[in-house]
């Protein structure tokens, strides 16, 4: 006995795939929706943002201008811990016996996982280099006082 494969047979038009962005007035667009309504595709409208096409998509949906790209809408672990990362960080910059960023985020990961602190390390390390510049001993010795 042979076996049939069925064809399944979607009955899609092209009004069923089109993208259906939120009824809203044409002042109150997003600038994705600008260009969408313009004609562009996603795929364009990606390439525009330099984002990937299912984002812009998602964005038109929630009328999200590409000005909130990459922005988080809530706070991370660590911005709990920010005022005291800074007193230790402070604190253990002036020591002769730490060796570099590595160091500093070793000790205070330590010392915030004490206190409660699950993320890692490494997302310290990260906070540190954002809020901080390091300068290596190659660029500038330690000055002798």
């Amino acid at each position: 006995m042979c076996k049939e494969k069925k064809k399944i047979i979607y009955n899609r038009t092209a009004q069923s795939r089109r993208l259906h962005p939120p009824e809203l007035p044409a002042d109150e667009w997003c600038d994705f929706r600008r260009d969408y309504e313009s004609g562009m595709t996603l795929k364009q409208i990606a390439e525009k943002y330099i984002c990937d096409p299912r984002t812009v998509r998602r964005c038109i949906l929630a009328n999200k201008p590409s000005s909130d790209l990459g922005k988080q809408t809530e706070p991370t672990k660590i911005a709990a811990y920010a005022d005291q990362i800074e007193v230790m960080f402070l604190d253990i910059s002036y020591d002769r016996n730490v060796h570099g960023i590595c160091d500093i985020s070793r000790r205070i990961t330590a010392v915030l996982q004490e206190e409660g602190y699950t993320g890692s390390e490494r997302t310290v390390r990260n906070y540190l280099r954002r809020q901080y510049q390091f300068v290596t001993d190659q660029d500038e010795p330690w000055e002798e006082i």
